[in-house]
Order: structure tokens, then C-alpha cells, then sequence
């Protein structure tokens, strides 16, 4: 499964559980003021993906992974999931 597919299928899956993922933007490059990189994090107590423009895909699927490990691990883990897709969401199985 290529990258795209798999981040396609964890940007589903974020929207299924109303996990918050936000696509920074490239704004404030000139200014030295672009975001330092993907991350997750907890605001009033939900947990929030923010993928930054320059960060590899590969990035954005291990910080969307973290967080929906996170968010909904257990429902997750009963639920049918492409091999790849499972692989980054449980890299040391179930």
C-alpha cells in the first residue's frame, strides 16, 4: 500500500472518530515563522493532529498513528483495517 493510501486511510479514520486534524500552511515562511513541524496535542482536553506543509508524508502518518492510538486505540484494534494501515496504528501488534 503506497504512503498516499495509507494517509488517506488515517485522515478516514481521524474524521470517523472526531479526532481534530488541522493542515497548517506555509504562511509565515518569509518571516522565520513557519511551523517547526506535525505533532499532536492535547487542548481542553481533546487531542488535536496539526501536519505541517514541510513535514514528508511519512511524518504526517506517524503523528496522525500517535494520535488516533490515542484517541480511539481499543475501538481501532476491533475494527477491520487494511494490513498497512493496522502495521502503523499497532507497529507491535494488537
Amino acid at each position: 500500500m503506497e504512503s498516499s493510501a495509507i494517509l488517506e486511510a488515517l485522515l478516514r479514520l481521524a474524521d470517523d472518530v472526531g479526532m481534530r486534524v488541522d493542515r497548517l500552511s506555509n504562511r509565515g515562511l518569509e518571516d522565520g515563522m513557519a511551523p517547526a513541524g506535525s505533532a499532536r496535542c492535547r487542548l481542553r482536553g481533546e487531542t488535536w493532529v496539526m501536519l505541517a506543509p514541510n513535514d514528508p508524508p511519512k511524518r504526517w502518518i506517524e503523528v496522525l498513528g500517535e494520535g488516533l492510538r490515542e484517541v480511539a486505540g481499543e475501538e481501532l484494534e476491533a475494527r477491520y483495517l487494511a494490513p498497512a494501515v493496522r502495521e502503523v496504528l499497532f507497529p507491535e501488534g494488537p
